[in-house]
């Protein structure tokens, strides 16, 4: 029994040492029968395997020429035929099928897509370039953000001239790939009818915000009052009932709320043209933020969220002026005239009243102090007609007020101060 194994081992060795010579060119006569419509069967390929096999075996002296060594050897000789037959088999079908898909001297059929309709030839000018134009409204694709308005209106408006000779599938392809390139579009999608009128859907570009988003930032979409004049790349700060946080202004679009024309616009507010003084329109819109992602959940969570703009440098002198505002005290300039008639006729008291600076041609120091701001003046050593700043509650402002707008000739008093929308 251990003979008989060993024997059919080295009969599969020998097998595949002989057996690969005649697969190839089994393989081969099968790869020119199928290329000239002969079938070559797997008879045939058999019948002429297993005679190259035996010559192949009998150069190289795997066996001998004697009956009587040959029948010694039974096992090692079914084995190693089984497995040429195998080999034979297999390059025959692959022979076939590489056959099959050989083009050489195969004419190819010539496709023609579908052409301009005789309808569009009052679209098509003397060089044989047909113009073609957006029909309607360029639609958003979906799975991406909304185009913004004024790129919205340069594909409706834009004309674009290509052969006329061509199948629509190949003017949509062009027109694609022109949009594409001229607008770094991240996807767009086209299709033109008989009468060269192309219908667009389209994506903006992916850099409009995805690429200002800081590392380690999210950017995040939110609906609030937001004020007029706001830029993109603008500082804002998100004011919850939990927490105040700081983010950057990608883009404003209109409200979920606005009109069908302003909703399918996917307006993006962020230039100057939305507004005569530059920035976006305020109101009520939604905003897309970039805030750090730790932030991102309660500020998304949040049932209301108040949109602030803090000032571009904060200096002591507004932090001063703030701090009044809370206080309930504002700074009110008006003449010292004014401010001593209405303690005189007991409109306000003068404890209500601190002035803090004024300027005077009748100055406390004596002529080197003319024309210089004075803190903490004296009004009684101060002209009538002098400016001077004083600090009062909300009510004695008002009255002060008042009696500047009965009496003045001039300008009545300016409130200079109050607290700016700023949240800290």
């Amino acid at each position: 029994m251990f003979e008989v194994t060993t024997e059919i081992i080295v009969g599969v060795s020998f097998g595949f040492v002989v057996g690969i010579g005649p697969a190839i060119t089994v393989g081969a006569l099968g790869t020119i029968g199928e290329y000239l419509s002969r079938e070559f069967s797997g008879r045939q390929s058999i019948a002429v395997a297993l005679p190259l096999a035996a010559g192949n075996a009998y150069a190289v002296g795997l066996i001998a020429p004697p009956a009587t060594a040959i029948r010694g050897h039974t096992p090692r000789l079914a084995a190693a035929s089984i497995v040429v037959v195998t080999l034979a088999l297999y390059a025959n079908g692959h022979g076939s099928r590489i056959g099959s898909e050989l083009p050489i001297g195969t004419a190819g059929r010539l496709v023609r897509g579908r052409s301009l309709s005789g309808d569009a030839t009052e679209a098509i000018d003397a060089s044989g370039q047909v113009s073609i134009q957006s029909t309607g409204g360029v639609r958003d694709l979906e799975g991406y953000p909304p185009l913004p308005p004024n790129l919205r209106r340069s594909l409706e408006d834009e004309v674009w001239r290509l052969p006329a000779d061509l199948p629509r599938s190949e003017l949509e392809r062009r027109l694609e790939t022109r949009l594409r390139t001229s607008y770094d579009l991240s996807a767009v999608s086209v299709s033109v009818d008989g009468r060269a009128r192309a219908t667009i859907a389209a994506a903006p570009p992916t850099s409009v915000a995805g690429s200002r988003i800081p590392e380690g930032w999210r950017a995040i979409t939110i609906e609030a009052l937001i004020p007029t004049g706001l830029y993109a790349d603008e500082t804002v700060v998100l004011s919850t009932d939990a927490t105040d946080v700081e983010g950057i202004v990608l883009e404003t679009h209109a409200s979920i709320d606005a009109g069908p024309s302003e909703r399918d616009a996917g307006e993006v507010s962020s230039t100057a043209a939305d507004h005569p003084t530059g920035g976006s329109e305020g109101g009520r819109r939604r905003l897309t933020v970039a805030i750090p992602a730790t932030d991102a959940e309660p500020v998304l969570g949040a049932n209301r969220i108040h949109v602030t703009v803090p000032p571009d440098e904060t200096t002591p002198t507004v932090e001063a002026f703030v701090r009044l505002g809370r206080a309930g005290h504002h700074v009110y300039r008006c003449q010292v005239g004014n401010v001593v008639a209405s303690i005189d006729s007991e409109t306000v008291d003068e404890d209500d009243i601190t002035p803090l600076v004024a300027e005077s041609d009748v100055a406390n120091g004596g002529p080197d102090t003319r024309h210089r701001w004075i803190v903490d003046p004296d009004l009684d050593r101060l002209e009538d007609r002098a400016d001077v700043f004083v600090v009062a509650d909300s009510t004695t402002i008002h009255r002060l007020a008042g009696r500047s707008r009965r009496e003045s000739d001039g300008p009545a008093g300016v409130r200079v101060s109050k607290e700016p929308a700023v949240k800290r």
